[in-house]
C-alpha cells in the first residue's frame, strides 16, 4: 500500500493520458456515512454538564452523555470555544473568517466581531468578558460580556496560548520573544505583573483559588506547574508530546492529554499521578468539568469526543474511526464488521450505523472475515503477528500466531474453516475453527488476498511478489498458476460458476476468469485495489484508488457504474441480502453504506425496482450481457416462455433439459430459449399456432400475457386447470366482453389479483407489455417476496 501512495501520481496522470474508459450513471443511493472531523477546541459547562466542540467547520453542543443537543455550521476554522455557565451562553472564534462570535444556549446569535487572525479564546466566569488571541495583529484582546473591546495588548510576540483567572481577572499568556519563548502574566488592565523566558508552553491552565497555572510543553515532553508569583512548584517530564492540560478549579488537580503516549493523566495539585490511561489514539484536546471532576477529552486521529470520569472510567464517547482498513458485510442480520488498522480497534455497526460493539485487544487490525454459518468473525492483527476468532457478540473464542505476519483471511461457511495468507513468510495456511493448522503451503512470495469458494472449499490466491493468481483444491494441491501479471493484490470467487475476479494495479486492469484459468474479460482500469464478487448476480464491485471511486462491472465486464466522494478506500464488502454494500474509506476515517440496485437502469425510485428485483433473486430475470435490464423494450414470445418456465420451475436452475422436442417448425435445438419454450409445452402453458410455428420473435399483447399467466398458475397447469374456472357473469372491463377470445383467461387473472385495468376503466388488451411490467405480473402471479 505505501508503494502504491508513492506512484499514485504517476499513475493517475498515465491514466488520464491512456484515455482509460469512464463508467456509467451512478446506481447507489447512500443511506449511512459515519460522520464528524477532527475536535479542535472543547468548553465544559459545569453547570449542566454539557460541552460545546468546534469541529472545523461545525459548532456543536453536547449533553453530558455525549448525545448532540445542537450543531452550527458554516464556520470556517473553530479555533476557540468559551462557554459562559451563568447564562449557557457559548462566545466562539472562528480563524478565517475573522470573526468573533457570541451564541446563546439555543444557538441563536447575539453579536460577532471581525479580527484578523481570531485564534485562542477564554472566558472570565466572574464577569462573562472574554479574552481572545488576534494572532494576526500579534496582540491579546478583552472583550466586554456585552461585547465592547475592553483592552487590547501585546504583551509578548507570536501569542499562541492563553488561560485567564476569573478570581482577579488576570491571564497568563504563552508565546515568543525576541530572546526566545515567554511566558507572561498580566492584570486585568493590561499592566505586567510577570514574564519569564525559557517555556514553550503549547497550552495553559489557571487555577483560579491559588492562582497558579500549569504549562503543557509538547516538543519539550514537560508539564510545569507555576506559582501565581511566578515561582515553579514541579516539573514532570515523564510525558510524550503533551499537547493540553485543564485544571480542576474544586480541588486543583490537573489533566494532560499526553499526545505522543496516546493517554490521558491525571495529576494532583503537587504533581502525583493519580491516573493514566485511556483508549486513546492522538488525544489533543483535555476540559474537565469541576462540577463532577469528569474530563472531555478530544482525539484528533480518532475523531472522537471522549467522556470520562475522575477515575478515569470512560462514559461517553462520540466519533467513529481513524483508519478503518477493512470491512465485511453480514447478510444474516445486515451488519458490518470493521478493522481499523490506525485505531488498533474493532468495530461491528448495525444497518443503520449503530454501534453494537467495539473491542480494543488489538493493535494492529487488518482483515476482518464473516462466517455466515454462526455470525462469528475472524480478525488479522498485522503487528501483533496474530489471528483472533470472535464470537457474534465479540467474545474471544480463539487467539493465536500460527504465523508471523497474517494478513488477509477468508472463511469457509460451509466447514467454517478459514485460509491465511501470510505476506512476509510466504505462506498460506488453512485452519480449523479453533486455530488447528490443517495444511500450510510455502510456494508463494509475498501472497496478499485469498478467497475461498464455498462450493468446493478451493481457494484463490493473490501471490503477488510472484506476479501470479494460484488457484487451490481445499486440499492445498495446485489446480491452476496463471502466467506473470504485473500486480495482483485482489482476488475474489463467483461461487455460483466458481469464476474468480482480480485486480492487476500496475497493469490498470481487472480480469475475470474461469475456475480454470480461462480469461472471460479484461477491463482497464487506472488503479484497481480492492474489489468483491456480488453474489446476487456475479457482477463485480472495484475500488480505483487513483480516482477514489467505487465502480461496478457487469459478469462480462461492462461497466454499470461509477460511485465518488471517497478518500483512499479500502475494501468493499457487498450484501446480496438486503442490497447493500459496505466501503472502509480510510483517509476519510469512514465506513460507508450504499443501497444497491441491480441494475442500472432500474434505479431506486422506478415504479417496478421492487419487482425487477424480486425476479432476479428468483431467478427468473437476470438482465442482459451489458448488465442492463431495458425495462421499456417489448416482450416477445420466446421471452415471454422463459419468463413463466423460470417462474414455475422456481428459478432458471431448475428448468429441466428438455426430453422431446416441443414441436414447433421455428424452434429448433440451437434457438436460445429451446429448452424454456419445450417446458412451457410440457407444461401445457402453450400451444403455438394451426401453421405449426411458435413466431418466438412476436411480441406479447395483454392478451396473450394474461394467457400464459393464467394457465402457468392455475392446478392442474394449462387449459385443463381452466376448465372448472366460471368467470363473472358481468365483465370486468368495457373492452373484453364475454366473447372475446381470452376472456376467461383475464378475469381469471383478474380474479388472482395478477392485472388491473388502466385509469380510463378499459385493460387495453391489444397494448404491447414491456419487461418492467412483465417483472410486475411475475411477481403478483407467483407472489414473490419484495
Amino acid at each position: 500500500m505505501n508503494l502504491r501512495a508513492i506512484v499514485l501520481a504517476l499513475v493517475l496522470a498515465m491514466s488520464i493520458a491512456l484515455g482509460l474508459p469512464a463508467f456509467g450513471a451512478q446506481e447507489t443511493m447512500e443511506t449511512w456515512r459515519s460522520d464528524w472531523g477532527t475536535p479542535w477546541v472543547i468548553s465544559v459547562n459545569p453547570s449542566d454538564g454539557s460541552c460545546w466542540v468546534g469541529v472545523g467547520t461545525s459548532l456543536k453542543h453536547l449533553n453530558a452523555s455525549g448525545a448532540v443537543l445542537s450543531s452550527m455550521d458554516g464556520f470556517d476554522g473553530v479555533w476557540g470555544v468559551a462557554v459562559n455557565p451563568n447564562d449557557d451562553s457559548c462566545w466562539v472564534v472562528d480563524c478565517y473568517h475573522g470573526w468573533l462570535i457570541h451564541v446563546a444556549a439555543n444557538g441563536s446569535e447575539i453579536l460577532r466581531r471581525a479580527y484578523y487572525w481570531p485564534y485562542a479564546l477564554k472566558l472570565n466566569k466572574s464577569d462573562g468578558s472574554v479574552w481572545l488571541i488576534d494572532y494576526g495583529m500579534d496582540q491579546v484582546v478583552h472583550v466586554s460580556a456585552a461585547g465592547a473591546e475592553l483592552l487590547r495588548t501585546t504583551p509578548t510576540y507570536g501569542a499562541i496560548a492563553l488561560a485567564v483567572n476569573s478570581s482577579d481577572g488576570s491571564v497568563w499568556v504563552s508565546g515568543a520573544s525576541c530572546s526566545g519563548s515567554e511566558l507572561v502574566h498580566i492584570a486585568a488592565n493590561g499592566a505586567l505583573l510577570w514574564s519569564s523566558t525559557g517555556y514553550e508552553a503549547d497550552a495553559v491552565s489557571v487555577h483560579p483559588g491559588d492562582g497558579s497555572v500549569w504549562l503543557a510543553e509538547a516538543y519539550t515532553n514537560r508539564v510545569i506547574h507555576i506559582a501565581a508569583n511566578g515561582i515553579e512548584l514541579w516539573r514532570g517530564a515523564s510525558f510524550n508530546y503533551p499537547m493540553d492540560v485543564s485544571v480542576n478549579a474544586t480541588d486543583g488537580t490537573c489533566w494532560v492529554a499526553n499526545n505522543g503516549g496516546s493517554s490521558v493523566v491525571h495529576l494532583a495539585a503537587n504533581g502525583t499521578e493519580l491516573w493514566r490511561g485511556g483508549s486513546f489514539a492522538s488525544p489533543v484536546l483535555v476540559a474537565v468539568n469541576s462540577a463532577d471532576g469528569s474530563c472531555w477529552v478530544g482525539d484528533d486521529w480518532t475523531d472522537e469526543i471522549v467522556r470520562i470520569t475522575g477515575t478515569g472510567t470512560e462514559t461517553s464517547r462520540d466519533g467513529y474511526l481513524m483508519g478503518p482498513a477493512s470491512v465485511a458485510a453480514n447478510p444474516n442480520d445486515n451488519s458490518c464488521w470493521v478493522a481499523d488498522y490506525d485505531m488498533g480497534r474493532v468495530f461491528h455497526y448495525a444497518a443503520d450505523g449503530t454501534e453494537i460493539w467495539q473491542g480494543s485487544s488489538f493493535y494492529g487490525p487488518l482483515c476482518v472475515a464473516v462466517n455466515k454459518t454462526d455470525n462469528s468473525v475472524w480478525v488479522t492483527d498485522l503487528d501483533l503477528g496474530q489471528v483472533i476468532h470472535l464470537a457474534a457478540n465479540g467474545s474471544e473464542l480463539w487467539r493465536g500466531s500460527p504465523t508471523s505476519y497474517p494478513e488477509f483471511v477468508a472463511v469457509n461457511p460451509t466447514d467454517s474453516t478459514v485460509w491465511v495468507s501470510d505476506w512476509v513468510m510466504d505462506k498460506v495456511l488453512h485452519l480449523t475453527p479453533g486455530g488447528a493448522v490443517l495444511w500450510q503451503g510455502s510456494n508463494f512470495y509475498g501472497p496478499e488476498c485469498v478467497a475461498v469458494n464455498p462450493t468446493d472449499g478451493s481457494v484463490w490466491v493473490a501471490d503477488n511478489w510472484n506476479l501470479q493468481v494460484v488457484h487451490l483444491s481445499a486440499t492445498g494441491a495446485e489446480l491452476w498458476r496463471s502466467s506473470p501479471i504485473y500486480d495482483v493484490y485482489w482476488v475474489a470467487v463467483n461461487p455460483s460458476d466458481g469464476s474468480c475476479w482480480f485486480s492487476d494495479y500496475w497493469g490498470s486492469q481487472v480480469v475475470h476468469v474461469t475456475s480454470g484459468g480461462s480469461v472471460l474479460a479484461q477491463v482497464p482500469m487506472s488503479c484497481p485495489d480492492a474489489l468483491a464478487v456480488d453474489t446476487r448476480n456475479g457482477s463485480c464491485w472495484v475500488l480505483d484508488i487513483c480516482f477514489d471511486q467505487l465502480i461496478h462491472l457487469s459478469r462480462s465486464g461492462a461497466g454499470l457504474s461509477v460511485t465518488s466522494g471517497f478518500y483512499w478506500p479500502t475494501w468493499v464488502s457487498p450484501n446480496p441480502t438486503d442490497k447493500s454494500c459496505w466501503v472502509a474509506d480510510y483517509w476519510n476515517s469512514q465506513v460507508v453504506r450504499l443501497q444497491l440496485s441491480t441494475f442500472p437502469d432500474v434505479p431506486f425510485g422506478f415504479w417496478a425496482c421492487d419487482e425487477v428485483d424480486a425476479c432476479v433473486e428468483a431467478q427468473i430475470v437476470s438482465g442482459y450481457d451489458d448488465g442492463l435490464y431495458r425495462p421499456s423494450d417489448q416482450v416477445t414470445r420466446d421471452q415471454m416462455a422463459v419468463y413463466v418456465s423460470r417462474a414455475l420451475a422456481g428459478g432458471d436452475g431448475n428448468v429441466p433439459a428438455p426430453t422431446e422436442d416441443p414441436g414447433f417448425s421455428d424452434i429448433l435445438p440451437g434457438h436460445w430459449a429451446y429448452k424454456y419454450i419445450a417446458y412451457a409445452v410440457k407444461a401445457k402453458v402453450v400451444q403455438g399456432y394451426a401453421e405449426g410455428d411458435y413466431r418466438p420473435s412476436q411480441p406479447v399483447d395483454r392478451a396473450q400475457m394474461a394467457v400464459y399467466v393464467a394457465r402457468s398458475i392455475v392446478d392442474p397447469t394449462g387449459e385443463d386447470g381452466l376448465a372448472g374456472y366460471t368467470p363473472p357473469t358481468t365483465p370486468s372491463f368495457p373492452d373484453v366482453a364475454s366473447s372475446f377470445w381470452a376472456f376467461k383467461h383475464i378475469e381469471y387473472c383478474v380474479e388472482e389479483e395478477v392485472v388491473k385495468g388502466y385509469e380510463d376503466g378499459k385493460y387495453h388488451p391489444e397494448v404491447i407489455v414491456t419487461r418492467d411490467q412483465m417483472a410486475v405480473y411475475i411477481c403478483r402471479a407467483f407472489g414473490l417476496s419484495m
